[in-house]
């Protein structure tokens, strides 16, 4: 008599038809593009997109109605039939819940230009105060960060992570991302919490002709990275500027920036701006300038190449993680914001930024 399978059998069925589609997109991808060739396995695309996942639950729903064929055909046969309707229907419902879940259509949800001049506004006061000695090191230090999420499109887990080495040099006029695989840093001090940048390591410059960098951090390694601390033998507090660790962005106590105390800053952004304020939201909308302004060049190879790019400046081994600013322009292309290419040799100006 046929027996019909079994959970553990069925999502092993579906994985393997899960995997098949991941391998093969993967092969398709690499063919098509121009990917790092030593990117781990780790960093290959796993979540499938949503015409994968209706293929796998089609293939699913035909395997099922198979199985209750030959169930019907068994049971009946056998003189089970009283027992058909309780089996067919337990079957159903395994089958029902191995269903890969269709991936659902996200938006790059970014700042509009009169947010971001609000939010730039907001930062800047406090950093640059009319009496310079009033400056508080963690003010200058939020704006630093603030700049670096909207002019280089980071997050805020790659800001984090950032390091005092990584800053442009002499030699070297671009920060480096760099993934914690790839460093030699002795354990960070933040323990679990500790930031682990998603994306691969690369090096960026500044891309507009405002920037204010590298000078901000001129300005704050110089000015503002620094942290008091109580010397009991002399009985007073002195600032130390050299720290037990490599990390660029310090908490009032020299220690590395924990997530926690970026969360309370943009909380409090979001409840004295009155706006829904998300550090993600600053890469959104460097990234979806970037897209905006590339889909307006004419030639086709020329926008492929702007799309590339636009892969190696997000860090992302996959040109399908584009997806989600493909699909946010086609639903905001009245929103172009102030990102304006002025010519083919000349770096754009974001011009609400100032």
């Amino acid at each position: 008599m046929g027996r019909p399978l079994t959970e553990p059998q069925i999502r092993k069925f579906k994985e393997w038809l899960r995997s098949r589609a991941i391998i093969k997109r993967t092969r398709r991808e690499e063919e098509a593009s121009d990917l790092d060739p030593e990117i781990s396995e780790q960093d290959k695309p796993s979540k499938l997109v949503g015409s994968e996942a209706k293929t796998i639950n089609s293939i699913l729903d035909g395997v099922a109605s198979f199985e209750d064929w030959c169930l019907r055909h068994a049971l009946v046969r056998h003189g089970h039939q009283s027992k058909l309707v309780d089996v067919r229907a337990v079957q159903s419902e395994l089958w029902k819940s191995a269903h890969e879940a269709s991936p659902k259509v996200r938006y790059a949800e970014d700042f509009t230009d009169d947010e971001i001049l609000q939010i730039e506004q907001y930062f800047r006061s406090l950093a640059f105060m009319a009496d310079p000695d009033r400056v508080n090191p963690s003010d200058f230090r939020n704006y630093v960060i603030w700049r670096m999420a909207i002019e280089y499109g980071l997050r805020i887990g790659e800001i984090l992570a950032f390091r005092t080495i990584d800053l442009p040099s002499r030699e070297a006029n671009y920060i480096k991302i760099v993934r914690i695989e790839e460093r030699r840093d002795p354990p960070d001090p933040r323990g679990k919490s500790a930031p682990r940048p998603k994306t691969l390591s690369r090096d960026l410059g500044t891309y507009f002709a405002n920037s204010s960098f590298p000078d901000l951090f001129s300005k704050y390694v110089a000015e503002y990275r620094w942290a008091e601390v109580y010397n009991p033998r002399l009985g007073k507090t002195r600032r130390r500027f050299v720290f037990d660790h490599p990390y660029l962005f310090i908490s009032d106590h020299g220690s590395p920036l924990p997530s926690s105390t970026i969360e309370s800053i943009g909380a409090r952004v979001a409840k004295e701006l009155k706006i829904k304020f998300h550090w993600h939201k600053a890469r959104h909308s460097f990234f979806n300038r970037i897209y905006a302004a590339a889909e307006r060049i004419p030639n086709t190879t020329d926008r492929e190449r702007a799309r590339q790019q636009m892969q190696y400046l997000g860090g992302w081994s996959s040109p399908e993680s584009l997806m989600i600013y493909t699909l946010t322009a086609r639903r905001d292309t009245a929103r172009r914001g102030s990102f304006i290419l002025s010519g083919p040799e000349e770096k754009p100006v974001w011009d609400v930024l100032g």
